[in-house]
């Protein structure tokens, strides 16, 4: 299953492929390769841990119960993923399968 998460009006796109079990922030470009290289370079364990836990809580999710998960999990990632999902935390989430 390939589970695409977009952030509304946002450049900013989640994937989250569960056979990997991994997790990666891109943002949409026009050069595929400058994409894919974003892909890696945004992918970390505890962004995977995090997400994974949201994902399985409910599919119906808002961005009031996101913000109550990550402030307790942000301080152990990077400045600037903590700026994208402070971002994540303000936007209902469209889930798609």
């Amino acid at each position: 299953m390939f589970a695409v998460w977009a952030f509304l009006s946002s450049t900013i796109t989640i994937y989250h492929k569960d056979t990997e079990n991994t997790m990666v922030f891109a943002t949409e470009t026009k050069n595929t390769r400058k994409t894919e290289l974003n892909l890696r370079r945004f992918q970390t364990p505890t962004l995977t841990k995090i997400v994974n836990a949201i994902f399985s809580l409910t599919t119906d999710l808002h961005g009031t119960l996101l913000f109550k998960i990550i402030k307790h999990t942000e301080f152990k990632l990077g400045f600037a993923i903590r700026r994208i999902l402070r971002y994540f935390c303000l936007k209902y989430i469209n889930i798609t399968d």
